[in-house]
């Protein structure tokens, strides 16, 4: 009968465990080692579709592929602008898509093909210049849709001449009472407007108001004496005689006087009262 070792089995199993340990503490490194290599080829890319900024983590290094793996589509009329992106490094993608936009103007419609983000970016490029009283159905910030009608409605001239001052303002729309409003220009009960309040405002119109106000005066006023000729068969033929030197007479008389801009236009007779007889 032949007796073994034990010790010397331990030992055997001992070295194979430390062996197994050993390379799976080496597969671990390489594994590390290869993942942190990895992660020092990625980098960040700010992808800009239509002014929206969305952040990817790549390795890819060409704008295509960087795309294509954020779900980005490129179409036929995209403009593409690589201006701040490097290979490798990061930076920014800008991708402006083309939207068809339908410009109102004063009620005729023009459709636009632009890549501008903003409504008023857009009206820029569709080359459409704003007056500052020119309005518009979308607020200029507003971002662009493809289909979208943008209403411009642009201002025109009137002159309002008030109370011996006049004034041009830039209207879109309203009355006359409405740019009474706007020059905050009061008509009292008796005052007027030419046109009318309620006439709607056009290109080149002219607006006057006219102050009205009414006065009474009293004024002395000769009342002239009649002539009556009487025959008389006594006086020779061709002769006159005067029988009584005729004299005028005077009376007050009062008045209504009405006003326009303080100057005189009608006066109504209200009161006689005769001061002495002709």
């Amino acid at each position: 009968m032949i007796y073994r070792s034990k010790s010397g089995g331990v030992k055997r199993w001992a070295k194979m465990l430390t062996t197994a340990v050993l390379a799976f503490v080496l597969a671990i490194v390489v594994f590390a080692s290869t993942a942190f290599a990895g992660l020092l080829n990625e980098y960040n890319v700010d992808i800009v579709v239509d002014g929206v900024t969305t952040t990817v983590t790549t390795r890819e290094e060409k704008p295509t592929e960087i795309l294509t793996n954020a779900y980005i589509t490129l179409e036929s009329t995209d403009k593409l602008d690589l201006s701040g992106f490097e290979a490798g490094k990061g930076g920014k993608i800008v991708l402006d898509r083309q939207h068809t936009v339908n410009v109102e103007v004063n009620r005729t419609i023009t459709a636009y093909a632009v890549y501008a983000d903003t409504v008023g970016d857009a009206l820029t490029e569709a080359g459409l210049a704003l007056h500052s009283a020119d309005k518009v159905n979308y607020a200029l910030s507003d971002p662009v849709t493809d289909g979208m009608v943008i209403r411009v409605n642009t201002a025109f001239t009137v002159t309002l001449t008030a109370d011996g001052k006049t004034q041009s303002f830039a209207m879109v729309e309203g009355t006359v009472g409405d740019l009474l409003d706007l020059a905050k220009v009061q008509l009292g009960t008796n005052d007027y407007a030419e046109p009318s309040a309620a006439t709607f405002l056009k290109a080149g119109m002219k607006i006057h108001v006219y102050r009205v106000s009414y006065k009474t005066v009293t004024e002395t006023e000769t009342l002239s004496y009649k002539t009556e000729t009487k025959t008389d068969s006594k006086l020779t033929v061709g002769k006159t005689k005067v029988e009584q030197q005729g004299q005028n007479g005077s009376a007050d008389v009062t008045y209504k006087v009405k006003l326009v801009n303080g100057k005189e236009k009608t006066r109504t007779e209200e009161k006689r009262v005769v001061t002495k007889k002709p």
